[in-house]
């Protein structure tokens, strides 16, 4: 997968790769974007996110405390919206210890992670969780999801060795204080998947659908291209896009006609699902007496 805009990490080349990300951002300067996804090995329940925020924060925090992470993706672009470079940070994994479900392993494989690999030569958590806590990615960054509850839960999993709040409420405390600004793509964007959507608008994939690498680097292109099109972002527009923790704006908001913008994706997507849980069946077998005792 490597390559000049798509670099992947495992435990030998990690120092090499780390300190190259680090001149990344100090090469983006202040106000840089930070776009981030992640894989993990399993989900508790896969249609949560159509209970209400708190259950749904629940269920995530519940597979975030059960499930490991397996990539972290980080793809970096400047204020100007220039995409730089993309990293794959690939974790230490052994399919003999660690908790999965059945059908992400299927799923991950056919995207062509290497299990084994991952138990031989992954990163350290402990490790990467040091190198990113004395980073300057939380210094001035602005962070970008596509659907990213999961992969922000796991990046404050990844960044402390304890579990999760059990409220929401401290949880989005924990996260401002750590991701001030964030904009999530989902919001403007409720229908299609990324891949579909980046099609549609004409963004070309570098490396492979559903690795962290790959789908970080496609929402930071593709928030580029719909938010500026022929030209410079400007960060402090947020008529597209909602920009939590930026208070830059002066203007007056008008009163409310309809569901808040940070909710449309969420109702627009609730029109097509019925709500469902994920059978026990395809759970992996070292995963079942855990969720059995949570659930």
């Amino acid at each position: 997968m490597t390559s000049h805009r798509l670099r992947d990490v495992w435990a030998g080349n990690l120092q090499r790769e780390f300190l190259a990300f680090q001149n990344t951002l100090r090469l983006a300067g202040k106000g840089a974007f930070v776009a981030i996804d992640t894989e993990f090995s399993g989900v508790l329940q896969e249609d949560a996110w159509k209970k209400s925020s708190d259950l749904h924060y629940l269920a995530m925090r519940e597979s975030v405390d059960v499930f490991r992470p397996l990539q972290l993706g980080l793809a970096i672009g400047s204020q100007q919206g220039q995409s730089l470079v993309a990293w794959n940070f690939n974790l230490r994994f052994d399919l003999q210890e660690d908790l999965y479900t059945d059908s992400a392993v299927q799923f991950l494989s056919g995207a062509g992670l290497d299990f084994q690999r991952h138990a031989t030569e992954g990163i350290d958590c402990g490790l990467l969780r040091a190198l990113l806590g004395g980073s300057e990615l939380f210094a001035q960054s602005s962070w970008l999801t596509f659907a990213g509850s999961y992969d922000l839960g796991y990046l404050l999993r990844l960044l402390s060795p304890s579990p999760l709040p059990a409220a929401l409420e401290n949880f989005e405390a924990l996260l401002d204080a750590r991701c001030a600004a964030r904009v999530e793509l989902r919001d403007a964007l409720p229908f299609g998947s990324l891949a579909s959507l980046a099609e549609e608008h004409g963004v070309l994939r570098r490396g492979c659908a559903h690795t962290a690498g790959s789908d970080a680097l496609l929402t930071l292109d593709l928030f580029f291209r719909m938010k500026a099109p022929a030209g410079e972002v400007d960060v402090n527009d947020a008529s597209e896009f909602k920009r939590k923790g930026d208070c830059t704006t002066n203007s007056t908001p008008s009163a409310p006609t309809g569901p808040a913008r940070s909710s449309w994706g969420k109702a627009a997507r609730l029109e097509m699902y019925s709500s469902a849980f994920v059978p026990s069946s395809l759970w992996g077998v070292a995963a079942r007496s855990v969720a059995d005792a949570r659930l």
